[in-house]
């Protein structure tokens, strides 16, 4: 093997020119503020931003600081993990070349390490994702200046994985993270704007954005991958790294396990900033995070949060939910008048729900439907539908998982994914039994699906929609998008970003859209 990978970013995300490139990352290093709460180690795992170095640069310097000269010497390793940006497939990538290029000169790759994890099932060689990705190589000219000669990397593009396998992938990498290696996540935080497709608020933009990105770092700095999976489901916050994020925080937790170290690292977010903090325009804006990991016992106390984090409260306290100033719309597709169940067919079905999540968590069983109350007909309930159950705590998700195809009666379905939703959806831990009280169970029923001509043919509000294109596919729910306050445009790149590809992936003339409505009725409607 003797392939180098060439630069594809120099002359526009940085630099070309080898001195001028050279100057520009030592300044931004140079700028990093030391952090005298370190006893003399360096991080172990850190995160960095990945735009254009005019973009990022100074908040990626904090980072890079912190491992320049003396600090850095004993790093011989560095596992570069980032998102697949141009390109999904499942699993993770490790390219099959010698070498990364840059204007400084080659970085080679750790090529015992790389085919030892290509082994491994969740982990493949996609060429084509890496030949034009940005997230990786942005980072090799900081690493070129911070670290002595002679270190190796692995560089690992990761696309689509359940939160459930991050932690597979963390024990595949975990033989690998010795005392030698930093690992370094490749991530940049909320993008916002009508660009990236996502607007979780119309008001004060600059002030929730701040807000929305620290209830990501929240459960970062605590190393619970769960509970990021579980923000990210109830905002749909736009952390392109998200699942190398939340490998890199499981491989932290097995390594504490595995009895490397008698307590877990400490996390601390070094800097934060917005493109919009540039250009003054939070119209369209990319939030760039700084976090460093470090051994037990080596972070001193000191604030978690630089002061533009500190000054603002966290979700819950003080202020609304991230996605309140949206426009709350109805997804009651059928209509009152029109309705597809009676209102004591609808309270049978909820009471089921409620009755198998509760004999699965108290008693670890599933148990048969009752009887029918007398009066109540079956033959709706006995009708082949799809159907999804969804549940919440406090007005956040808690769990939903359904069948968008029917392939059983309407009661067998409610049960089979009211148990999926309580113990089998990947966002979340099983639902224990001190929460049963506080749950509350949402059902939504489908019409069967038929194929649209195109994106026009959307309704919002009416229709749910199946997006396909090229192999992947992503649904949502007709009450997705009222709840979210998204026009069709906002919501199909939502979808598409849901389905693993570019935001803009439904325009292309090969996607299909299959569409169908839902009766949605809950428990809180029946209590009023």
């Amino acid at each position: 093997m003797s392939s180098t990978r060439p630069s594809v970013l120099a002359g526009s995300w940085y630099a070309g020119d080898p001195r001028e490139l050279a100057r520009s990352v030592d300044a931004h290093i140079a700028a990093g503020r030391p952090l005298d709460q370190v006893a003399g180690a360096p991080p172990i795992l850190v995160i960095a931003p990945h735009a254009g170095h005019t973009w990022s640069g100074p908040t990626a310097g904090q980072i890079y600081r912190l491992i320049s000269g003396e600090a850095g010497a004993g790093i011989r390793h560095v596992i570069l993990l980032g998102p697949s940006h141009r390109m999904g497939f499942r699993g993770a990538s490790v390219p099959e070349v010698a070498a990364y290029e840059t204007p400084l000169g080659p970085v080679p790759l750790d090529r015992q390490a790389a085919a030892t994890l290509r082994r491994h099932p969740l982990f493949d060689s996609i060429a084509a994702a890496h030949s034009q990705e940005h997230c990786l190589e942005i980072q090799l000219p900081f690493l070129q200046r911070a670290l002595p000669e002679g270190f190796r990397i692995l560089p690992i593009l990761v696309s689509r994985l359940s939160s459930e396998q991050w932690r597979e992938a963390a024990q595949a990498l975990l033989p690998l993270f010795d005392e030698g290696t930093l690992v370094l996540i490749s991530s940049d935080f909320t993008h916002y704007g009508a660009h990236f497709g996502y607007y979780p608020f119309h008001e004060r933009v600059e002030r929730n954005l701040r807000r929305l990105d620290r209830g990501a770092l929240a459960p970062i700095l605590n190393l619970d991958p769960r509970a990021l999976a579980a923000y990210h489901a109830e905002t749909g916050i736009t952390v392109c790294g998200l699942q190398p994020i939340g490998i890199g925080l499981e491989l932290l937790n097995l390594a504490a396990e595995s009895g490397r170290w008698t307590d877990r690292p400490a996390g601390r977010v070094l800097d934060y900033t917005r493109s919009g903090d540039q250009t003054g325009d939070f119209d369209s804006s990319v939030s760039y995070a700084a976090v460093a990991f470090f051994p037990p016992g080596t972070l001193h106390p000191g604030d978690d949060y630089p002061p533009t984090l500190r000054e603002v409260p966290v979700w819950g306290e003080a202020e609304s939910a991230p996605h309140s100033d949206a426009e709350q719309g109805s997804a009651r597709n059928a209509g009152d008048d029109e309705a597809l169940l009676s209102r004591a067919q609808q309270a049978y079905l909820l009471s089921l729900a409620r009755l198998t999540i509760r004999e699965l968590v108290e008693r670890q069983r599933i148990p048969d439907a009752p009887p029918l109350p007398e009066g109540v007909s079956e033959r709706e309930l006995r009708e082949t539908c799809g159907v999804f159950v969804t549940l919440e705590t406090q007005g956040r998700l808690r769990g939903c998982i359904g069948s968008i195809v029917g392939t059983r009666p309407l009661i067998e379905g409610v049960i089979e994914n009211a148990v999926s939703a309580a113990s089998r959806d990947p966002r979340f831990p099983p639902v224990r039994a001190e929460e049963l009280d506080a749950l509350s169970i949402e059902i939504s029923v489908l019409t069967p699906l038929h194929r649209a001509r195109g994106p026009e043919e959307i309704e919002i509000g009416r229709h749910g929609v199946v997006f396909s294109l090229g192999g992947q596919r992503a649904v949502f729910l007709p009450q997705v998008a009222p709840e979210q306050g998204w026009d069709r445009d906002t919501m199909l790149a939502h979808l598409a970003r849901k389905a693993g590809l570019p935001a803009d992936a439904w325009r292309d003339p090969q996607a299909t859209f299959d569409l169908f409505e839902a009766f949605v009725f809950s428990e809180s409607e029946a209590a009023g």
